[in-house]
């Protein structure tokens, strides 16, 4: 951070999120193992909650595909030709001859080179850098720092809060 602030005066925070899905390959094999922080709060940081939820594309190698860069696919935007890059060094197929690229993508999704998998959300931390920051940073409504469940071998690693029935 020291070095952020000489080289980046102008950075007052850093928001750094911890995505707590485990995710696989087509193998089978854990390409990200989940995690929810704890070095972040560790590191003092403010715990804020979760971003919002929302559903992945999950490619055969486990790495996201990214809404935005399947669309410029689809649509044959601008940047559409980085996005068939990536999808193709992932192990996807080519196009057939005279595919349309929307057909394309459907096609990956219906032979499971992309499966959609809902996401709870990542778990998001604040690195005030500067007082004005850090004054800032108080009014944040922070959240406890979620635990790691180790017994968790799919899905959302975080450890749920078990809350007592208060009702009599």
């Amino acid at each position: 951070f020291k070095i952020l602030r000489r080289e980046k005066p102008e950075i007052e925070a850093v928001y750094a999120y911890a995505d707590p899905v485990i995710r696989r390959d087509a193998d089978g094999q854990i390409v990200l193992p989940g995690h929810v922080g704890q070095l972040y709060a560790a590191l003092s940081s403010k715990c804020l909650g979760r971003s919002s939820a929302r559903s992945l594309q999950i490619m055969a190698n486990g790495c996201v595909a990214s809404e935005r860069s399947l669309s410029k696919i689809r649509n044959d935007e601008r940047g559409r030709e980085y996005a068939v890059r990536q999808l193709l060094a992932a192990g996807a197929p080519e196009r057939e001859t005279g595919e349309e690229p929307r057909d394309w993508i459907a096609r990956l999704s219906h032979e499971g080179f992309l499966t959609r998998v809902r996401h709870p959300g990542n778990w998001i931390y604040s690195f005030p850098l500067t007082r004005a920051a850090r004054r800032a940073a108080n009014d944040l409504s922070a959240v406890p720092a979620p635990k790691r469940d180790p017994l968790i071998t799919e899905g959302d690693v975080t450890r749920l809060r078990i809350q007592a029935n208060l009702a009599a």
